[in-house]
């Protein structure tokens, strides 16, 4: 039994809970030094934009989390700490999806233990204290799911679109989504198999 809370309850259950995961990733966010895929990242996003595409066409990591990260350090410049807090800034978003998602399609238990689970997650902890794309594919990975759920319970040309455009992101993010459209795929299959 789904239990029904007023929008402003679950906007405050939402914002906590994206609170509660910056604090928690921003906890001890310079302990290390750059590893090296980290440095390489850094390096890139220092150029010009033009660079950092070009780039990408000889790398096989695609430009999106790079042009996003020479647009942070352009702004906010370059430490351990700017740099992964945009990792965390993912991160927690990441938490606050996996809320919305699980809520409106389990019920609020479902989203508040998925958001939580995600947050405290040991690998999520390693991945928002890294200048990688990682944070950032994780966000766009729920947001493809996310929006293949919807165009699943009731398919129309918006969902569809979104459900698309989420899910080039993802692609143009890093080249390992691949899989998870394939996943998706089948889970299509499957759920058109249920209609027979």
């Amino acid at each position: 039994m789904m239990v029904t809370v007023s929008r402003s309850k679950l906007w405050a259950i939402f914002v906590s809970l994206v609170l509660v995961s910056l604090l928690f990733h921003t906890y001890n966010l310079e302990y290390a030094s750059y590893d090296l895929d980290e440095a390489a990242h850094i390096w890139h996003a220092q150029k010009d934009y033009s660079d950092v595409v070009e780039q990408a066409s000889q790398d096989p990591n695609p430009p999106v989390y790079n042009l996003l990260l020479s647009a942070w350090v352009k702004t906010f410049g370059v430490s351990e700490f700017s740099t992964r807090f945009l990792s965390v800034l993912f991160g927690a978003l990441g938490v606050g999806l996996m809320f919305l998602i699980g809520t409106r399609n389990f019920g609020l238990a479902v989203g508040v233990m998925a958001a939580l689970f995600y947050c405290f997650s040991p690998i999520q902890f390693r991945f928002t204290h890294l200048a990688r794309p990682y944070s950032i594919l994780m966000v766009t990975v729920l947001l493809s799911y996310g929006a293949l759920l919807e165009v699943l319970k009731k398919p129309d040309k918006r969902k569809l679109f979104w459900y698309y455009l989420a899910t080039t992101i993802m692609i143009y993010v890093h080249p390992t989504s691949v899989f998870n459209v394939a996943v998706q795929g089948l889970i299509i299959l499957w759920n058109k198999g249920k209609d027979f």
